[in-house]
């Protein structure tokens, strides 16, 4: 059985485990050891809007889970297992972190971006089911990117840019992850989520 990659790990969400009748559902835990604990906002805890089975589903309406972090740091990775992703506005964010003038995360459900183009390297990996997708983002600029906070399901910790979809792993690292550490992560995510660890691996792309 393969592990996600712990060094530099900052932050680490996932719906496994979790149900519509936890006693702490309103808080998604920071698996990581780090204290990052994400606040769920405007959910209903139905299968519409709650965890399923290994992912949180976000309604695209409201639905989001966020912590306000100040983080500084020179490079950051971050990794999303993602699915069933419905645009139900023109600017929908999947998250991740952002700062005071710029967003590090998936927008549109499918496009890796950063608000100043801090972003070095995008890796998409489409499973044999076509619905599952991993996403990593390296996000070096040379100048020190400050991070306010942590969204999920949508960005800048506000509903305005929800994203239907269900998320299934997001890592934050605090660090520029290898190649092989990425593929590697990459095969844990299969494991983890139950796809075939031989997954078609798309295109890396620099910005």
């Amino acid at each position: 059985a393969l592990d996600y990659i712990r060094e530099g790990l900052i932050g680490y969400y996932t719906g496994r485990g979790r149900s519509n009748t936890d006693e702490n559902k309103n808080i998604l835990p920071d698996l990581s050891g780090n204290g990052n604990d994400l606040e769920n906002k405007n959910f209903a805890y139905t299968p519409e809007s709650g965890y399923g089975d290994g992912y949180i589903q976000y309604d695209g309406v409201d639905d989001f889970s966020s912590v306000v972090k100040a983080m500084t740091n020179l490079d950051f990775t971050i990794l999303f297992t993602i699915s069933d992703v419905e645009l139900l506005t023109g600017n929908s964010w999947s998250g991740l972190i952002y700062g005071s003038s710029y967003y590090i995360g998936i927008n549109m459900g499918i496009i890796f971006s950063s608000e100043n183009r801090y972003l070095i390297n995008c890796y998409v990996y489409i499973s044999n089911k076509g619905k599952e997708i991993f996403v990593v983002g390296c996000v070096n600029g040379g100048k020190e990117n400050k991070v306010i906070g942590i969204t999920l399901g949508s960005i800048n910790n506000s509903p305005i840019y929800a994203c239907k979809q269900k998320i299934y792993d997001a890592l934050i690292y605090n660090r520029e992850l290898t190649e092989e550490e990425i593929k590697h992560n990459y095969k844990a995510s299969c494991q983890y989520n139950g796809e075939d660890i031989d997954g078609k691996a798309g295109e890396n792309n620099e910005f």
